[in-house]
């Protein structure tokens, strides 16, 4: 891993050919950047200037890399390769289950998601939702979010997004640790001690959408998962993925 000076913020972008960019370079060689709009962003959006330090990653690697020089005509970009790292693998994955929420709430969510490291997140749909407005279009947008949320937490895991499922068929996924959270169940705290003594390879979660669960939905669901209470209070969803979430990775990393 690269070491920070912690009182300095060091911006972090994700390039998805990084690992082409840095094949066969070694420690103090140069790589180049010459796509215009990552360019602009750079330069105009971040303001990096000579000599101050990057983070660029992709989904295989990250590296620290200090800006050395540009081109006359500013359409090239020359950095000067610190470190280099395969991204970490977190020991247990993280299958995230939402109740499609209205598209800026869901956008939320999906920030929170790879923020907090969820391996993947499973839009779903249920009695109580009433529209799927996620197509092809919006999809792409939920994927920027999700580099975004990378970028920021410098996790540099990027969270698949899966196409909406009914609840049904979210419930049979073959996953031994399934966990749902909802007003009534039990502590968290006493999942949290439970995972981290015992570690799961893989944790399903399942949070409702705003209006909640039918009766009728609750009942299959705690056929097949753990019941836990996150607050005392009711939260949205969009609050109880942040929590729920951010809890349980706190323990299983």
């Amino acid at each position: 891993m690269f070491m920070l000076d912690s009182h300095k913020h060091v911006f972090s972008i994700f390039i998805s050919t990084l690992a082409e960019l840095v094949k066969g370079k070694k420690i103090g060689e140069a790589i180049q950047i010459d796509d215009s709009l990552l360019i602009s962003r750079i330069v105009n959006v971040l303001r990096i200037r000579i000599k101050e330090d990057i983070i660029f990653f992709d989904k295989y690697c990250n590296g620290l890399f200090t800006l050395h020089s540009d081109s006359s005509k500013g359409k090239q970009l020359f950095f000067i390769l610190r470190t280099i790292n395969k991204n970490r693998k977190f020991d247990s994955e993280i299958v995230l289950g939402v109740g499609l929420l209205k598209k800026a709430f869901f956008e939320q969510v999906l920030y929170f998601a790879s923020q907090m490291g969820a391996n993947k997140v499973v839009p779903i749909l249920t009695e109580r939702i009433s529209k799927n407005w996620l197509d092809d279009n919006s999809r792409k947008r939920m994927k920027k979010i999700l580099v975004s949320g990378a970028e920021q937490s410098k996790s540099f895991l990027i969270p698949e997004i899966e196409v909406p499922v009914g609840l049904i068929d979210f419930l049979k996924l073959p996953i031994k640790k399934k966990i749902c959270f909802d007003g009534g169940g039990d502590s968290l705290i006493s999942l949290l001690i439970d995972l981290n003594k015992n570690k799961p390879d893989q944790v399903q979660l399942l949070f409702g959408p705003e209006a909640g669960f039918t009766d009728a939905e609750l009942i299959l669901i705690k056929e097949q998962f753990e019941v836990y209470s996150l607050t005392s209070t009711v939260l949205r969803s969009v609050e109880a993925v942040s929590v729920g979430l951010g809890s349980i990775r706190s323990v299983i990393i």
